[in-house]
């Protein structure tokens, strides 16, 4: 487990690493590291630009949009595309 953290933590400052690190994922997942890593402690990431990054990449990848585990079906502004 430390492994990772030490991989992503490198892959933060180090380009080779990065790539390494999103090697067969869409640019989306760069980006949301780097909407991520511009936070600082007490900010709030901005979900809506995390889960729109999600969607492209999906889209671009042409995969179905699922139920995602961490979205409630409750909430009124979340709604995903059925297969």
């Amino acid at each position: 487990m430390a492994q990772t953290g030490d991989w992503k933590q490198t892959a933060r400052s180090n380009p080779i690493r990065r790539v390494q690190l999103f090697q067969g994922c869409t640019e989306e997942y760069s980006e949301i590291m780097d909407h991520i890593d511009s936070l600082r402690y007490y900010d709030q990431p901005d979900y809506d630009k995390i889960f729109n990054l999600l969607r492209r990449s999906l889209s671009s990848c042409q995969l179905a949009e699922r139920p995602y585990d961490w979205v409630d079906p409750r909430w009124p502004n979340v709604q995903i595309k059925r297969a």
